[in-house]
């Protein structure tokens, strides 16, 4: 198990992303450009149908 601040260190100079959670750290894919994209198109959609909205 690591600490929030061992993670921190192995994370800044990881090649790859990860995360961290209860201690363990997990691998996790890198975001592709396609998915960056539905991403944005979410967001923007989800903004239009709240707009104006007390949500």
């Amino acid at each position: 198990m690591l600490t929030e601040v061992d993670y921190l260190a192995f994370e800044s100079s990881a090649e790859a992303r990860h995360e961290f959670l209860a201690g363990r750290v997990y691998a996790i894919a890198a975001a592709t450009r396609e998915h960056n994209l539905i991403t944005l198109i979410t967001a923007a959609e989800l903004q239009f149908q709240l707009k104006g909205k007390p949500c």
